[in-house]
């Protein structure tokens, strides 16, 4: 009898532990699918967000390099002599400097060129620069003339796009072999009679970091694979590291584009690039016939799969509840990390949507005073800009206190008040037991440039801007007045905090600004328009006491 209760109750103890441990081991197996699946996508919308911020900040670098390419038309007796059609040998030896003068003086540093050449319409070099010429950085003096190996420069591409009706700007590439890299190709076309005539180009190589660099700036994950390509084109560029998997996969996709016969326009682009792996991403810059594609690192869902698995398998014997338990704040641990990971992705492309045009409008401005003067102003502007950019590039900090946005802020109002003539009575009231603050960076510039730009320049007679700062309970005001035109208040407040995804016209800055106070601070933070009798007045709220290693 009692060798039958205790096997009764041994039974009935296995039975129950039996229960428990498959009632655990269905309930970690669904939350390993469920946090996989929350994981997966996660993952999936900060790169695809990547990528879309690499297709935008590519789009602006193709704007700026055209533009800079735009000062050949300024050669008028280049462009005179070409469009009279002077002999090969006459053009070259009077403009045989032009491409070193134009590369040099005319592009900035920052886009990097290696080499420059200029040519008639069929396809003769009239004159050439190269950044350096040594065995480690060797460039052609003219990409038509290969060394034998067939068409080394990839200059075949150039002549095709030449001689077709494209007008835009292109790209292309080809690999360089003693510097053992890609170097990117830039090619444009010299029309005369309102483009209705071809008579020259332009091409312009430059190393591949012009792009690579900015492109890393706007990945996430160490080992995610970005692909820039051209249609029916070699890659021009391909950051990361892609694993033995993944370089099919780039390999697969480089092949469809290059032998792909697309429209620069087709819309069926993407469709046909279409992959079985949801971790491609491709997106079109339909407008020049690129296209560009992404790829998460490989080992990224799988080790992170391994650890729940081992996880769930290390665990016995009474310790099953608890292990229940611990797998449940594991998984939301990790859906944590990568939740942090997809507000970070966030932040940055809100902080990245702000691009100070006025910048480029104020060098205008400094250009122009020294021509007509020699003086001491112009010193000052340079040292307020320089002051300026080293301010808004430097990536090191983004939360800052409130004494650096000030000093920021004050150059760019000399900045403005020079361009406009002095001409706004500035006032800047802010306590000094203010000026420890912390907040995010570059939040004070926008509100100030909407007020200048939509509302004081709008106006005549006496204008006037005034920061000050407020104290409300545990809650500082920073309030921006100014008595320009003024803006609906109430629509304005509805539209900061409403969910629409349209932005309003020039007002993009200050719905950005609102969404990144609260990402950092809370919701009951962020921008507020509030009436007055003349003008408008912004109140940039921020708390009284942060520590920014909270977020």
């Amino acid at each position: 009898m009692v060798k039958s209760l205790v096997g009764m109750r041994l039974k009935l103890f296995f039975s129950i532990l039996a229960v428990l441990f498959v009632s655990i081991l269905i309930l970690s197996a669904v939350n390993f699918k469920v946090s996989s699946k929350v994981l997966k996508n996660q993952i999936t919308e900060a790169t695809s967000k990547s990528l879309k911020n690499v297709r935008d900040n590519f789009a602006d670098q193709f704007i700026g390099l055209k533009e800079d390419l735009d000062g050949i038309y300024a050669q008028k007796d280049f462009i005179e002599a070409l469009t009279q059609g002077e002999s090969h040998t006459s053009l070259r030896q009077e403009y045989s400097s032009l491409a070193r003068s134009f590369a040099t003086k005319n592009i900035p540093t920052d886009k990097k060129v290696d080499a420059f050449y200029i040519y008639t319409s069929d396809h003769y070099c009239i004159s050439h620069y190269r950044r350096a010429d040594t065995p480690t950085y060797r460039y052609p003096t003219d990409i038509y003339n290969s060394s034998g190996n067939g068409d080394d420069y990839n200059a075949q591409k150039v002549k095709e796009y030449v001689e077709s009706e494209r007008s835009d700007l292109m790209l292309s590439s080809y690999y360089n072999q003693s510097r053992q890299k890609n170097v990117l190709r830039f090619v444009y076309k010299i029309y005369v009679q309102n483009r209705g005539r071809l008579v020259g180009y332009l091409v312009c190589d430059t190393d591949e970091r012009m792009l690579t660099e900015r492109i890393n700036s706007y990945t996430y994950y160490d080992g995610q694979v970005v692909g820039i390509q051209p249609i029916d084109d070699r890659v021009a560029v391909l950051t990361g590291n892609p694993e033995d998997q993944q370089k099919k996969i780039v390999e697969s996709i480089s092949n469809k584009i290059q032998e792909s016969k697309f429209t620069v326009n087709s819309k069926s682009v993407l469709k046909d690039l279409e992959t079985d792996d949801d971790e491609v991403f491709v997106t079109a810059l339909s407008r020049y016939g690129i296209l560009m594609y992404s790829l998460y690192p490989e080992d990224m869902l799988r080790d992170t799969r391994s650890e729940m698995v081992v996880t769930i398998l290390n665990i016995t014997g009474f310790i099953l509840v608890f292990a229940a338990l611990i797998i449940w704040a594991y998984s939301n641990r990790v859906s944590g990390e990568f939740a942090e990971i997809q507000r970070n992705a966030e932040y940055k492309a809100l902080q990245a949507q702000i691009n100070p045009h006025f910048l480029y409008n104020t060098l205008e401005t400094m250009s122009s005073i020294a021509r007509r003067r020699n003086c001491a102003e112009v010193s000052e502007l340079c040292l307020a800009l320089s002051s300026m950019f080293r301010y808004s590039i430097g990536v090191r900090d983004s939360i800052v206190p409130l004494q650096r946005e000030v000093e920021h802020i004050r150059n760019y109002l000399y900045v403005m008040t020079t361009r406009m003539q002095n001409d706004i009575e500035i006032e800047v009231d802010i306590k000094s037991s203010h000026m420890s603050l912390m907040m995010p960076k570059l939040i004070l510039q926008p509100v100030v440039e909407n007020a200048m730009k939509h509302g004081l320049s709008q106006i005549r007679g006496e204008k006037k801007l005034a920061i000050r700062t407020v104290e409300e309970g545990e809650k500082v005001h920073i309030i921006v007045e100014d008595n320009g035109t003024g803006m609906d208040s109430d629509e304005m407040n509805r539209w900061l905090n409403s969910k629409e995804k349209e932005e309003q016209k020039d007002s993009i800055g200050l719905r950005n600004i609102h969404k990144r106070l609260q990402l950092i601070f809370g919701v009951q933070y962020g921008l507020m328009v509030e009436d007055c009798m003349a003008g408008s007045r912004v109140h940039i709220v921020i708390p009284k006491s942060f520590n920014s290693c909270e977020k």
